[in-house]
């Protein structure tokens, strides 16, 4: 678990955003409502039966945070799977740690990220440590960020170890970030260490103008930005709810694209999502959210 994690973090980019404007429909405003449970699974084109389906139960406290999420597995084989991610705040409401532990990994071992701000409250570091019973804390990474003129993280840059060289955390990754109408919606990936090169790509993110599940819980920039591009959907929190992805390597290929399909409450708010690729043999990846609303 703690393996996937880690591989789960390499790939994570950070979003951004480019000069066209990511609004593809005008919707009216949504009643405020917060997700209380989500089932994810996939389906594949050789079977079409939804597989490895797990429930995610959200907690709150009175000030709409989110405290708590829940994971459980649904399936019988990994029926004795449960994930618990807990969120702890500072005293100015900022998030400053999440603590995941599970089954899979345990008794007494976790996994912990922190947050550090600056006097402006901006985000300037993320760290990622790994804690197993009776061993020393180990930070496998970290990511650091630096802010434009208009306070939004325009670059970011990812830290990584070499286990096979110690504890020292080296320069991977970069990325470029800009934005538009308020939204993050284009981001370029640079590779720094020589051991983990590729052709810089950038993420085009096209976003309709729909309350996102988790857009009624106070923003949390320390989450926004992170963003990852197999099961975002869940990611914490969007404003709006992203339509489409199209990755673009340096050389003009496109390396992968995808559309998210949604079907929406009458309050206005996704009720599914289905997230298909448009080429190649890939998952289908599926979410269903149930709510409780102010009115």
């Amino acid at each position: 678990m703690k393996s996937n994690l880690y591989l789960l973090l390499l790939s994570c980019l950070f979003l951004g955003a480019c000069e066209k404007d990511p609004i593809v429909e005008e919707e009216p405003l949504a009643t405020d409502c917060l997700v209380q449970q989500v089932i994810s699974y996939y389906t594949s084109e050789y079977n079409k039966q939804p597989q490895s389906r797990m429930k995610h139960v959200f907690s709150y406290d009175n000030q709409n945070r989110i405290t708590q999420i829940v994971r459980t597995g649904l399936e019988s084989s990994t029926a004795d799977y449960e994930a618990v991610t807990i969120y702890h705040y500072d005293d100015k409401g900022r998030i400053a740690e999440v603590i995941l532990t599970s089954t899979y990994d345990g008794p007494g071992n976790e996994t912990i990220y922190t947050y550090e701000y600056n006097e402006q409250g901006q985000l300037l570091v993320r760290r990622h440590f790994s804690v197993i019973v009776n061993c020393p804390t180990v930070e496998l990474a970290k990511v650091e960020y630096t802010y434009g003129a208009t306070n939004e993280p325009d670059s970011s840059a990812f830290h990584s170890m070499r286990p096979w060289q110690g504890s020292d955390l080296f320069h991977n990754l970069s990325f470029k970030s800009t934005y538009a109408n308020g939204v993050m919606t284009r981001v370029k990936t640079y590779p720094i260490d020589p051991e983990f090169q590729f052709l810089p790509y950038e993420d085009d993110i096209r976003y309709d103008t729909r309350k996102a599940p988790f857009s009624a819980s106070p923003a949390q920039p320390a989450l926004m930005l992170q963003y990852e591009t197999d099961g975002f959907v869940l990611n914490l929190p969007q404003l709006h709810n992203v339509t489409s992805v199209t990755r673009w390597s340096e050389d003009g290929r496109i390396n992968f694209a995808y559309d998210i399909q949604y079907t929406y409450s009458d309050k206005g708010y996704p009720l599914t999502a289905r997230q298909k690729y448009s080429q190649g043999n890939f998952v289908e990846y599926n979410f269903e959210y149930s709510y409780t609303c102010s009115k």
